[in-house]
């Protein structure tokens, strides 16, 4: 409303010093007069905007209220142009040419007024959208800015040609009422008129360039401030979302495109969660992700089992099995990870896991070192969680396929081979050898540094279950 009564205040100015320059008939007028009309007619506009700006621009959707603003305004100007034009043909007789030299005036600064006031409310209502953070309009019709930028400039250019026409016409009148000894004093009129009539333009236009600048500048600074951010892997922000122009569409795909990472976000980290981290970033990142295969590895496999954990829990409730597997495997996957491994699935209360997928140095004594933990933290567990937790470890290391399988609907990403089930047969020996921890002599010849210096005990031979050929254990029963 400020910047609309200075427009108002100037247009009183302007046209109550110019119009008596252009038309005889307002020179006739004394300037309070004609001052005393134009303000009168300012008066009307400026009492019944806010009745329009409640009715028609602040109840449209936020797409709409610039647009409304900017011809609410404009037509404004110009029923005002049209009331002085009336006013002096009826109250004062003054020809209708004469009132549409005024109208011509008032019309080019309701351009201005209604151009400068509608960027000004768009900017607020961006500023405004970015303080509340996202703010995405319904679909919409885009309004290209090219193209209403061509429109306005046509429209200012219009009655640009139409102030000059009035100036030219009035002085060629002017001057063939002139005496030659007149000319000179006459041209130096010409001159400082239309070098006023073409500062007061400048003014304005510069003032207007100098407001639509700020907007765009506002419009890159949210875009460049929200993609910063992205960049850097902060998806609390969104760009402001306040019109129907190209910035609007650029800013509304990149608000889609934030949601688009929330989500992939969202489902990689529960998809960390299902399976292994290491295995749902390989997932996520290999091309392929969707086709069965797989690829050999050379890999440590460990089998671990909680024992005689079935016949606990029939004397427990579901959910109190659950509670203590979940409070077992949260110390047990910890420790793992710890030591750069990862847990593949859980299979009831008995969990694989593997070392040397991504890092093959020292994966067999990592392997070790985790499962003496894992022994140490299960003795911790039985005290803390009131329960018996007393596990069995099985290790080896071998070839192994690591790949997706399943069928097109249903894919998993698992470990296949006969290394994984003669660690699975390791781990069910623990109990019969009486060693918590048992691995292969393939495991015990990689030991290096303090996995190597445990108390290890050979347990010779042994026919595991399934396996055509003895397997030469080794063991620890006590830690």
């Amino acid at each position: 409303m400020m910047r609309l009564t200075g427009y108002a205040l100037v247009a009183v100015v302007l046209l109550t010093a110019y119009g008596t320059q252009v038309c005889p008939f307002l020179d006739s007028l004394p300037l309070w007069r004609l001052a005393a009309n134009i303000s009168g007619a300012l008066a009307l506009v400026l009492l019944a905007r806010p009745l329009w700006m409640r009715r028609f621009v602040s109840q449209a959707p936020v797409e709409h209220r610039v647009r409304r603003q900017m011809t609410g305004d404009f037509l404004a100007f110009t029923g005002m142009g049209l009331a002085l034009t009336f006013y002096d043909l009826v109250v004062h007789g003054f020809p209708v040419q004469s009132g549409f030299k005024l109208f011509v005036g008032v019309l080019l600064l309701g351009v201005f007024a209604s151009l400068d006031i509608g960027l000004l409310a768009e900017r607020t209502l961006v500023e405004d959208a970015a303080s509340r953070g996202k703010d995405l309009t319904p679909a919409f019709h885009m309004r290209s800015m090219t193209r209403g930028f061509a429109a306005a400039a046509t429209v200012v250019l219009a009655l640009l040609g139409g102030v000059f026409f009035l100036i030219i016409v009035k002085d060629l009148d002017w001057m063939v009422t002139l005496q030659p000894d007149q000319m000179q004093a006459a041209k130096r009129s010409i001159m400082l008129e239309v070098s006023f009539v073409v500062l007061t333009l400048l003014g304005l236009m510069f003032n207007l360039v100098g407001t639509y600048a700020g907007n765009l500048r506002v419009f890159f600074d949210n875009q460049t401030r929200v993609l910063g951010r992205v960049a850097r892997g902060h998806l609390d922000g969104y760009v402001p979302v306040a019109g129907a122009n190209e910035f609007a569409v650029i800013a509304r795909h990149t608000n889609e495109m934030i949601d688009g990472l929330k989500e992939k976000q969202r489902i990689e980290s529960l998809f960390g969660k299902v399976v292994s981290p290491e295995i749902a970033r390989r997932l996520l990142e290999d091309p392929n992700g969707g086709t069965m295969g797989g690829a050999r590895k050379n890999l440590v496999i460990l089998f671990s089992d909680v024992r005689n954990f079935t016949t606990f829990s029939e004397t427990q409730s579901p959910e109190q099995v659950v509670h203590l597997l979940n409070a077992y495997f949260a110390v047990m996957v910890r420790i793992i990870r710890s030591h750069g491994g990862l847990v593949d699935k859980f299979i009831g209360d008995g969990m694989l896991a593997v070392f040397g997928l991504d890092n093959p140095d020292g994966a067999s004594s990592r392997a070790v070192q985790a499962s003496v933990e894992m022994l140490a933290a299960a003795k911790k567990l039985t005290v803390e969680l009131a329960a018996p937790v007393e596990i069995g470890i099985g290790i080896h290391r071998g070839d192994v396929v690591a790949g997706k399988v399943g069928s097109p609907e249903r894919l998993e990403f698992t470990f296949i081979g006969d290394t994984v089930n003669t660690a699975s047969r390791l781990e069910s020996a623990t109990k019969a050898l009486a060693a918590p921890l048992v691995v292969s002599d393939v495991i015990k010849g990689d030991l290096r540094g303090e996995a190597a210096k445990l108390p290890w005990v050979d347990l010779g031979p042994q026919q595991l279950k399934g396996k055509a050929a003895a397997v030469t254990i080794f063991g620890l029963r006590a830690l």
